[in-house]
């Protein structure tokens, strides 16, 4: 489908309002071109009232059709311009319906997993927080940042706002931001699970001697499974030395193995992979 035409009012407009800023000859028509992509993209599709969020859906169109990130810029430049002019009082804020027919298709509503990334808050159970991080959302998209700047920026307040449960942010102080950032950083401390097994032997009245046996996931090996796994990973994928795997062991996982264990321990390893 063909683009449809700039109005010759809007159009004279835009040749003024480009004149007024000094834009180069070379580069005016670029900016006529985007005001029309920027138009019929407008009439093409259901876009929101809000002009920065009108400006964000368009140029990740743009990004959608491989259009570089100075393009990209050109055309956020050229819709300000646009939007300057309809400032003026004698420019209709919207365009006849006659001349860009809007589609009666209503928008789809965006699956939860979409509504960060195009700066729509999740509700909570704290309204302060929902309104502080649309507020958050609105700035970004005014500022024509990245969705994944944008999901990342909400991820990371919506964190912050369980862990002070939801504590208004006005009553906020230096302290839970450092307490926050000491959260994050610190690790749990790490306590190996040693688990011991005695097996009895008794005699029956009979003369006959019972003895107890272990489970087989016990008598293969001393270790267990996730031992085995972090033993492994740091000898084959990290390149540790056995020395230094041992060492690991007992400063970082309290767990008291000697160079034969881990060894002998490797050597279990190949034969079960051989098996």
């Amino acid at each position: 489908m063909p683009l449809l035409p700039i109005p010759d009012t809007i159009l004279k407009r835009f040749d003024a309002i480009l004149e007024k800023r000094d834009v180069a000859l070379a580069l005016r028509a670029d900016f006529k071109k985007w005001l029309q992509y920027f138009l019929d993209f407008c009439a093409k599709y259901p876009v929101p009232p809000a002009r920065s969020d009108q400006v964000h859906l368009f140029i990740n169109k743009l990004r959608e059709k491989k259009q570089n990130s100075d393009q990209q810029k050109q055309a956020a430049y050229a819709v300000s311009l646009y939007f300057e002019i309809q400032q003026e009082q004698d420019i209709p804020l919207s365009l006849p319906a006659a001349i860009f027919p809007k589609t009666t298709a209503s928008p789809r509503p965006l699956p939860r997993w979409r509504l960060w990334e195009e700066g729509y808050a999740v509700k909570s159970d704290s309204p302060e927080w929902d309104t502080a991080i649309a507020g958050l959302a609105s700035e970004i998209k005014t500022r024509h940042y990245s969705r994944k700047t944008l999901k990342t920026y909400a991820h990371w307040s919506r964190q912050f706002q369980r862990f002070l449960l939801n504590k208004p942010p006005k009553s906020l102080s230096a302290e839970d931001v450092k307490e926050y950032l000491s959260y994050l950083a610190e690790v749990p401390p790490i306590k190996p699970e040693v688990t011991e097994y005695q097996c009895y032997t008794v005699q029956c009245t009979s003369g006959h001697i019972n003895k107890a046996h272990l489970p087989d996931e016990v008598a293969k090996s001393n270790f267990g499974s996730r031992l085995t796994a972090i033993i492994a990973y740091l000898v084959a994928v990290a390149h540790l030395s056995r020395r230094g795997t041992e060492v690991f062991c007992q400063t970082l996982l309290g767990v008291n193995i000697c160079l034969g264990s881990v060894q002998k321990l490797l050597e279990e390893i190949r034969c079960n992979r051989a098996c």
